[in-house]
C-alpha cells in the first residue's frame, strides 16, 4: 500500500465529522491543512459538538464579523490553537452610551 493511499484511508475514517466541521466553519481556506490537523486531533462526537457550538458563538463576535470576516482564522489555525477553548466576553452585545 502506498503512503498516499494510507493517508487517504485515515482521512476517510474521519471524513464525516471533518465535513460537518468544514460545512460550519465560515472561512473556507486551506482545507488540506485543516484535514491534517483533524486527523491528528481525532475529535470524538463530544468534542465535535463543542467545536460547533464555539464556532457559532465566534460567528457572533465583532472580530469574526468585521470587514466581511477578515479576522476569522484559517480553519487549520483555529484547530491548532484549540479555538473551541476560546472565551468571549460579549457575544454581539454592544455597550450603549450612558
Amino acid at each position: 500500500m502506498s503512503t498516499g493511499r494510507a493517508q487517504a484511508d485515515v482521512l476517510n475514517g474521519h471524513r464525516n465529522s471533518f465535513e460537518v466541521f468544514w460545512t460550519q466553519y465560515p472561512k473556507k481556506r486551506n482545507k488540506g491543512a485543516a484535514e491534517k490537523v483533524w486527523v491528528k486531533l481525532q475529535p470524538d462526537p463530544v468534542l465535535l459538538a463543542a467545536m460547533l457550538g464555539k464556532i457559532e458563538q465566534a460567528k457572533q463576535t465583532v472580530d469574526w464579523q468585521k470587514n466581511k470576516g477578515q479576522f476569522i482564522p484559517y480553519p487549520s489555525t483555529w484547530l491548532n490553537g484549540k479555538g473551541w477553548e476560546d472565551e468571549f466576553s460579549s457575544l454581539g452585545k454592544e455597550r450603549l452610551p450612558l
